[in-house]
């Protein structure tokens, strides 16, 4: 419905990491950002309202990237093979990207995991405090 390419039943957004390293198939990918709604959603739904109760629910899938290229089919397993040292999860740092007021803590977080994009970390760059 939204485009994905792969659907994973039991995948918990509230554990897994930003970095986070998994074997599937014979592939090895890794969790790089969790997907974002925009506005072509809401003209998909013909409704723009769709985009706030995607983020309310809170649980919006992730981008990989892909470290080792290989081959899926339906029934493989997603295997953690390594877990991100950072402890940014896909559901904190979703949050992060619409609250308000960012969290500083988990602000130095995500700006700390080299596993996100660079362009994502330097637009949160701008929401450090001033000295």
């Amino acid at each position: 419905m939204f485009g994905e390419n792969l659907s994973v039943s039991d995948f918990d957004e509230s554990i897994i990491r930003i970095g986070d390293i998994y074997k599937l198939g014979t592939a090895l990918v890794q969790v790089s950002q969790p997907r974002e709604p925009c506005y072509k959603l809401g003209i998909r739904f013909k409704n723009q309202s769709i985009l706030k109760q995607y983020i309310d629910y809170g649980f919006p899938g992730t981008y990989v990237r892909i470290l080792e290229e290989g081959e899926v089919k339906n029934g493989d397993e997603l295997v953690l093979a390594e877990q991100s040292e950072n402890g940014l999860t896909v559901k904190v740092f979703f949050e992060l990207l619409f609250m308000r007021k960012k969290d500083p803590r988990i602000l130095q977080l995500a700006l700390n995991n080299e596993s996100l994009p660079d362009y994502k970390r330097e637009r949160l760059k701008k929401y450090l405090p001033k000295l």
